[in-house]
């Protein structure tokens, strides 16, 4: 063990690699199980708006995470690379009967858990500002997901007031050839680090706290001729007659910690976010990664 972590990068690289293979490898043994619009020509055509509305909601808290990372920002000449793993519980039955997910899922058969693993890049900028991008995969499927972000730590450094940073991000849903979904997100978290002493590191561990909220706005389009099924988005002004843009509206109140000794961090936090539209989604995200 104490070898292990001597050899930080070489172990921070086996563990990467070893995610990586066992996420394709799940995925292959599972199979695929994408959603496709075309699935609600089999719904009544009073419900199919309903269904879509649904899924796009849960599907957008889904692949948008919160800030996971602590509140601080990184420095002008620092950049992390992670490893994130997302955890989301979606709802298959919406109350009246019917059920969404496996409704649009490929095998008629959807998943109440969302998985999402992701590659995260961070890179710190002068004036405590902060930029990243991240691609990801939706588990057990053939989709991906592509975001980024940009972010301001404004009160980064001052030892005797917690750490305050406001985050704009967007991520979008990539490779559905029925489905057009992406969702933007303005957080806002606080947080503390607490430097603490250890053994296995001249420099000590840290242990960095923190608490956010998040306002998420959503649009989706289906890119399908079957009828009764209209573009949605939470913009007022682009939406069509009979869509209210309050549904694709949510609230995010999210928590959690990182823990850094050296070079390697760990992270861990979890989300629950109120749509209006629906019950609430809540979400767990675990995090591996490496600072330079």
């Amino acid at each position: 063990m104490r070898y292990l972590l001597s050899q930080q990068p070489q172990f921070l690289g086996l563990i990467l690699g070893l995610s990586l293979t066992l996420g394709l490898s799940s995925s292959a043994a599972a199979g695929m199980n994408d959603l496709q619009v075309d699935q609600l020509s089999n719904v009544e055509r009073s419900k199919r708006q309903g269904s879509f509305d649904w899924v796009v909601r849960e599907l957008a808290l889904s692949i948008a995470a919160p800030p996971t990372h602590s509140v601080s920002s990184l420095g002008m000449f620092e950049f992390e690379l992670s490893t994130d793993h997302r955890i989301s519980f979606v709802h298959d039955e919406n109350g009246s009967g019917s059920s969404p997910w496996s409704e649009l899922s490929e095998d008629g058969d959807a998943s109440v858990v969302q998985y999402i693993p992701r590659v995260v890049i961070r890179k710190g900028l002068p004036y405590s500002f902060e930029v990243g991008g991240n691609v990801g995969w939706l588990g057990i499927s053939r989709q991906f997901v592509v975001g980024g972000y940009g972010r301001w730590a404004m009160l980064d450094g001052w030892k005797k007031v917690p750490d305050a940073a406001i985050q704009i991000s967007y991520d979008g849903y990539v490779g559905n050839n029925q489905l057009d979904l992406g969702v933007f997100q303005l957080a806002l978290s606080v947080g503390y680090t607490f430097d603490t002493r250890s053994a296995l590191s001249a420099s000590g561990s840290r242990f960095s706290p923190f608490v956010g909220y998040g306002y998420l706005m959503t649009h989706a389009q289906p890119l399908t001729e079957v009828p009764n099924i209209s573009s949605v988005t939470a913009w007022a002004d682009e939406a069509a007659p009979g869509v209210d843009p309050r549904d694709f509206r949510a609230h995010r109140f999210f928590g959690g910690m990182q823990v850094r000794n050296g070079q390697v961090q760990f992270r861990i936090a979890a989300d629950v976010s109120g749509p209006r539209g629906g019950p609430l989604v809540a979400g767990v995200n675990l995090s591996l990664g490496a600072r330079f």
